[in-house]
Formats: C-alpha cells, sequence, structure tokens
C-alpha cells in the first residue's frame, strides 16, 4: 500500500511539474484567443495519461487549474475546466488501453498500424478537447464555436502527433534500458519517425523566421504573426505525417515480401 502511494504521488508530482513548465511560460507569447494558445503542451495530458494512467489525468487537470489561476481566468473558467482537462487525458488512456490490449510491447511503435493507433487517440483527444473548449470559451465569452474549435482541435491533434510519436519512442527506449540494463535497438519505422520529427522541426523554424521575417513591427503584431506561423505550420505538418505514413508502408511491405 504505501509502495503504492508513493509511486502515484512521484506521477502526480511529476506530471504536475511537466505540465506546468511545459504550458505556463508560453501562454501570452502564443495567445490566439481568450482562454486558449498555440501549446506544444497540448501533447502532454494524452502522452502522459497513456503512458501512467488516471492518476498522470488527474494532476493534468489540477496543474491546469493552478496554471489557468496563475494566468488569472475567472473562477467559472476554472471550476468548468477542471473536469474537462481530466477527462482529456482519461479518455485518451482508456482509448489507447482498448486498442493495445494483449500486446506485449504496446508502447513500441515498430509497426504502421501501431502508428496510427496513435494517431487514433490524438484525433479523438482532439475532437473531445475542441469540443470542450470551445464551448467553454463560447459560453463565458462569446465568439465562434467553430472557429475556436477548429483552432484547437488542428493545435492539439498536430502537437499530439508531432511531439507524441518521438517522446513515446523516447520513453520506451528508456524504460527499456533501465529494465534491461541496456538499450534496444530501433526499429525502421521508429529512426523514420524521430527523422520526420527533425525534418519538421527544421521546417517550423524555417517557417518561424520566414514569417518574422514578412513582418516590420512583428513585435507589435504578435497575435497576427503567430496565427500565420500555426495555420502554415498545420499545413507543413500534416503533410509530412501523411508523407511519413506513405514511407512507413512502403518500407514494411517491402519487407514484408
Amino acid at each position: 500500500m504505501k509502495n503504492k502511494f508513493f509511486k502515484y504521488s512521484a506521477i502526480f508530482l511529476l506530471t504536475f511539474v511537466i505540465y506546468i513548465a511545459g504550458t505556463l511560460p508560453l501562454r501570452d507569447i502564443l495567445a490566439v484567443f481568450t482562454v486558449t494558445d498555440v501549446r506544444p503542451g497540448a501533447v502532454i495530458n494524452p502522452f502522459l495519461s497513456m503512458c501512467f494512467g488516471p492518476v498522470a489525468s488527474l494532476a493534468c487537470a489540477v496543474s491546469n487549474f493552478v496554471a489557468d489561476f496563475i494566468s488569472g481566468y475567472p473562477n467559472t473558467v476554472l471550476i468548468e475546466g477542471l473536469p474537462l482537462q481530466f477527462l482529456y487525458g482519461f479518455i485518451s488512456y482508456l482509448l489507447w488501453k482498448k486498442l493495445t490490449k494483449g500486446d506485449d510491447h504496446s508502447y513500441r511503435l515498430d509497426s504502421v498500424t501501431k502508428v496510427l493507433k496513435f494517431i487514433l487517440v490524438a484525433f479523438v483527444y482532439a475532437i473531445i478537447s475542441c469540443i470542450g473548449v470551445g464551448l467553454l470559451v463560447v459560453t463565458n465569452y462569446g465568439g465562434s464555436l467553430l472557429e475556436v474549435a477548429k483552432f484547437v482541435f488542428l493545435n492539439n491533434f498536430d502537437m499530439t502527433v508531432v511531439l507524441g510519436l518521438p517522446l513515446m519512442i523516447v520513453a520506451n527506449i528508456v524504460v527499456s534500458g533501465i529494465h534491461r540494463e541496456k538499450f534496444r535497438t530501433l526499429s525502421l519505422n521508429e529512426l523514420l519517425i524521430l527523422f520526420t520529427s527533425v525534418i519538421e522541426a527544421i521546417g517550423i523554424g524555417v517557417i518561424i523566421y520566414a514569417t518574422y521575417s514578412t513582418y516590420i513591427n512583428a513585435i507589435n503584431q504578435t497575435y497576427e504573426v503567430w496565427n500565420n506561423i500555426f495555420f502554415y505550420s498545420v499545413i507543413f505538418i500534416n503533410l509530412t505525417i501523411v508523407t511519413m505514413l506513405i514511407f512507413m508502408k512502403l518500407i514494411e511491405n517491402k519487407f514484408k515480401n
């Protein structure tokens, strides 16, 4: 009982620190709507929930509550957002557990099927979060539900796929190394995922530089600049994801034959 308490406490605290560090510093810089923003940290909730279960989902909800409080959001937003944040992670956990049931290496993304399962979880997470955040924003501040939901969906889906896939590989390698005292060899699919992640990082860097270069007074046009960067990046990211999956399938078929 004591061991479980310390284990869950460690998961909760680690998740709390990671979530705060991964989301709070960028809120003012990347703000787009009143209570949402471009969040690379959107991956943290589903990723850690898939890895550590409901405790991580709860920690993400609490840490998001704290981050919203620090950001000065009204009490109604804080209270309404708490259960929603828990559900985002918890549903991702349940779906991943269902999709990988019976798989001895459920966290090893060494096949197209497993990558597609991860992308499906990211898609469902993006759907429920865009509905939840959209309703939260419109109910408390007004505005267009479709516009907010579209933005949140694209942000949460792409961030979860782009950052979640390499994070899953790294986490699996580290855990395998700890248990076996030796890091395992990466599969071709995993190498392709990591290579694609590097290409995406370089591409996004180029997009940021090119977009800022077109604005003379970029400091006074932060929202407009980041809106453009976001949508250019979304197009680029989704093209790379599709290309990556095509190459994965071709490689898999070649080795099968």
